[in-house]
């Protein structure tokens, strides 16, 4: 999933890669379908610092709003109060989160927040929710980038299959 101004969400990973978060982000990929074939998700990208959150509905972001994480106790009073904004309740959430996503639940080490899939979809009647790493999910984006969103580093030549990397100093 990906948006345009200050919101950006895909899919993501941790930049480490241990075997139980391999499996993780392979589970990961469910989000692709989940996105592309539901015309309302909320999608949230939840940093270290701040949330960003909108209603992607035919593959075009709305309502997107910005929070300051510290102004709130968790993740589900930003959801509660962006939810209030929607004209309808969508089914499914997409959430990419600073912090490494397995089996369904973060905490982020940032804010001390604990995330939980099914915690969330049962506290909002959401019947799918989705977490996963804010890096894997800016990597997971890259394929969708277009020849003029890519800006060369260092010389060389673009190939199409060529290794990608996501660079980012986190919270903020």
């Amino acid at each position: 999933v990906g948006f345009s101004g200050n919101l950006q969400i895909t899919l993501p990973g941790n930049g480490l890669c241990t075997s139980r978060q391999f499996r993780m982000t392979a589970e990961s990929f469910r989000i692709k379908p989940i996105v592309r074939s539901a015309m309302n998700v909320v999608v949230a990208d939840i940093g270290g610092t701040g949330s960003r959150l909108a209603l992607m509905q035919d593959g075009q972001a709305s309502q997107v709003r910005e929070y300051s994480n510290a102004g709130y106790p968790n993740f589900d009073a930003i959801l509660q109060d962006f939810l209030k904004y929607l004209p309808q309740q969508p089914q499914q959430l997409a959430v990419a989160v600073a912090g490494p996503v397995l089996d369904g639940q973060v905490h982020m080490t940032n804010m001390g927040w604990d995330l939980d899939s099914a915690s969330i979809a049962a506290a909002f009647d959401f019947k799918q929710v989705e977490l996963v790493n804010d890096f894997f999910a800016l990597a997971w984006s890259t394929v969708h980038l277009q020849a003029a969103d890519l800006h060369p580093v260092g010389g060389g030549v673009a190939r199409a299959q060529a290794n990608r990397v996501i660079l980012g100093p986190g919270t903020g």
